[in-house]
């Protein structure tokens, strides 16, 4: 079973569902003793669920944008990675023209930062991994999610976590989930 580690900041494993096939499982992203895909619907309590070889593919493809300096590629009043795509907003173009390359530049570097492309049909929460100074931050903003009836438990925050240890736990799972 393939287990993502990062030590006191964050864990998250891929667990096979037994109901499902089994290139579906649960994903856990603890943050401080805090389960970011922790949700609550129809008065039960629920956590993220992906394949784990897209959720594998996805680290494969984007480790080297996430363990480098990247900035936000167009204008934003944020802070964080997921503040810095919401108040992008903000700044949306006029000409159509400028709109697309806006929007264009905006979801590519969303893609190589977050898990969006995990989802598929599934819950999941909107979480962000990029470089800041010597560490990987890892923001999550669940305030503005698109699930009826969903509730967060955790809803907007952030923590950094040693870049080396991010880096080397995310190539221990993709080799162990490849294995």
């Amino acid at each position: 079973m393939p287990i993502l580690d990062f030590g006191c900041f964050l864990t998250a494993h891929f667990l096979t569902i037994p109901p499902l096939d089994d290139e579906y499982g649960n994903l856990h992203i603890i943050v401080d003793k805090k389960d970011l895909t922790e949700y609550e619907y129809d008065s039960n309590i629920f956590y993220g669920i992906c394949r784990g070889k897209t959720l594998c593919e996805w680290f494969k493809n984007n480790i080297k944008h996430i363990l480098v300096d990247e900035p936000f590629p167009v204008k934003t009043c944020g802070i964080t990675g997921t503040s810095m795509w919401l108040n992008s907003y903000k700044y949306v173009k006029n000409n159509i023209k400028e709109l697309n390359v806006f929007h264009e530049l905006r979801q590519d570097w969303l893609w190589r930062h977050s898990i969006e492309t995990c989802k598929e049909e599934f819950c999941l929460p909107f979480i962000v991994f990029r470089k800041v100074e010597s560490g990987i931050e890892i923001s999550w903003n669940n305030k503005s999610h698109h699930y009826e009836g969903v509730e967060f438990k955790y809803l907007e925050g952030f923590e950094l976590v040693n870049e080396e240890t991010f880096k080397n736990k995310v190539l221990s799972f993709i080799c162990n989930f490849d294995s």
